[in-house]
């Protein structure tokens, strides 16, 4: 790369007002981290020739690369007036009103990549997350399908076909391509993955040891440790490895040997006979929307956290528990890219990533539930969130405990002394689900796909209810119905 670098000058010194050279100086900075230089190189080349579409286009990646999305979309737009089938600009422009969540203009940009090159599987791709990210799983399976038709082994499409495939209902195929998130084999996962049990279920288990990890969020562990007696159930050992905020919680679990906890990204180093990701037992169980294990509860509070929490709760009234925001650092599970490349696939990542933002609303959004008669809001909120509680200390009646619990037993306590729960897509939903109490869920109009599309109802919890968006970012519509039921619940 130096020589080349040294190349480009010598030819510049010679000719400084060469267009091509200026270009390819760009490109060479570029890629050996010199962006300014790279900038300042293809702007002069612009300059002089503002004709070529290829000098705007790669300005656009670079600017892109720098997060300097105005620049980069004004080179973009201008690469397309030269050259409107140009398929890499049309993407990329396409992944940035995307990122902006401007999700119908990308998907027509999309559509033209396509046009311009039916056979081009980045756009088809992206079309594939777009489509999902606006609510229509089973046209985004398409996509995908156009995807695989080319490139069979493309991981990443994979996976994100499985999160369309799950979100409508079509959970057996499903499953069966959740499991492509371990290809390409994630980092240090190939030292056990010789003994992965995932796809193995009619091995026998007898006198074996079993180790499951948790692999993913609190809420999916919550989930999905209900398959853990059906593990035990077919014989061996069943050692569970889990994050520390759970572990008291989970002591004495039914189906589980051992509870081990483990730091946060740590891989398992386990003295196990077989491995199992705990999100794959739905895949070993052969997991239909008919045969989900609901049979609640399946887990269930400390007694003495119960009653320490008893004493801390007004029983003249009904007690709702709420929770207002989720975990900003929740882990989602998404199928990543290599970002925009002048040479590379520009590829999107998964709409879990998109997802993930809806799962957050502000604590003013309560107040027409505080201000029903004869309720009691109780806040379960932990981290940043719980500062919204101070500051509408004077305008909201909430008490919120949540920064005070150690750990999940703590909120599986207070959760047993409330009536209600009330909360957007976070671990709590879970919990209360799992521990059989009356739980509404604040989910946003693309849901996550356990969730699915269109159902009040959630075959994962017999008890809870589900109140969705009906346009995205509404989440005030959603609250002023949850405060007509609620009134219509203290009525009867």
């Amino acid at each position: 790369m130096k020589l080349a670098e040294d190349g480009i000058c010598q030819i510049l010194q010679a000719a400084p007002d060469l267009p091509e050279a200026l270009h390819l100086q760009g490109l060479i900075y570029h890629q050996t981290g010199k962006s300014d230089l790279a900038i300042a190189s293809i702007t002069r080349a612009v300059s002089l020739d503002s004709r070529n579409p290829e000098y705007h286009y790669n300005l656009g990646v670079i600017h892109g690369a720098l997060g300097k999305i105005e620049e980069a979309t004004r080179s973009y737009h201008a690469c397309l007036c030269l050259k409107p089938d140009c398929t890499d600009a049309l993407n990329n422009l396409g992944l940035i009103l995307f990122e902006q969540d401007r999700l119908e203009e990308s998907t027509v940009l999309f559509q033209q990549a396509i046009r311009a090159d039916p056979e081009g599987i980045k756009a088809w791709y992206n079309l594939g997350m777009a489509l999902h990210s606006l609510g229509r799983p089973a046209d985004a399976i398409e996509a995908y399908d156009q995807v695989l038709r080319v490139s069979p082994d493309s991981a990443e499409t994979h996976f994100n076909r499985s999160i369309s495939l799950l979100t409508c209902g079509k959970f057996e195929e499903g499953w069966q391509e959740y499991e492509w998130r371990f290809r390409p084999v994630r980092a240090g996962i190939d030292d056990v993955s010789a003994n992965r049990l995932a796809g193995r279920a009619a091995v026998s288990l007898h006198r074996k040891r079993i180790l499951v990890n948790d692999e993913q969020g609190i809420g999916d562990t919550l989930q999905f440790i209900r398959y853990l007696p059906m593990l035990k159930a077919r014989g061996g050992t069943v050692v569970f490895e889990t994050s520390k905020p759970l572990k008291t919680l989970l002591d004495g679990f039914p189906g589980l040997d051992e509870l081990v906890t483990t730091s946060a990204g740590a891989v398992p180093k386990p003295d196990c006979d077989f491995f199992v990701p705990l999100m794959s037992l739905p895949c070993i169980f052969k997991t239909t929307l008919e045969t989900i294990p609901a049979r609640i509860p399946y887990i269930f509070a400390d007694c003495a956290k119960a009653k320490y929490w008893r004493h801390r709760i007004r029983r003249t009234g009904f007690n709702v528990g709420i929770v207002w925001s989720g975990n900003p650092a929740a882990r989602y599970q998404q199928a990543k890219s290599s970002g925009l490349e002048h040479v590379n696939l520009a590829w999107a990542g998964n709409p879990a990533s998109k997802i993930a933002t809806g799962r957050s609303n502000r604590l003013e959004y309560f107040t027409p539930l505080a201000d029903i008669r004869g309720i009691q809001l109780y806040g379960l909120q932990k981290g940043a969130g719980a500062k919204q509680a101070d500051e509408l200390s004077g305008l909201l009646d909430v008490v919120n405990l949540g920064e005070e619990f150690e750990d999940f037993s703590d909120t599986a306590g207070v959760i047993a002394n409330m009536d209600l729960i009330v909360t957007v897509d976070t671990s709590v939903a879970h919990l209360a689900g799992a521990m059989g109490k009356p739980v509404w869920v604040l989910i946003p109009a693309v849901p996550d796909w356990r969730w699915m599309l269109e159902r009040e109802d959630s075959p994962w919890y017999p008890t809870m209810r589900l109140f969705r968006q009906q346009d995205a970012g509404d989440w005030r519509h959603v609250f002023a119905r949850v405060a007509k039921e609620l009134e219509a619940l203290i009525s009867e």
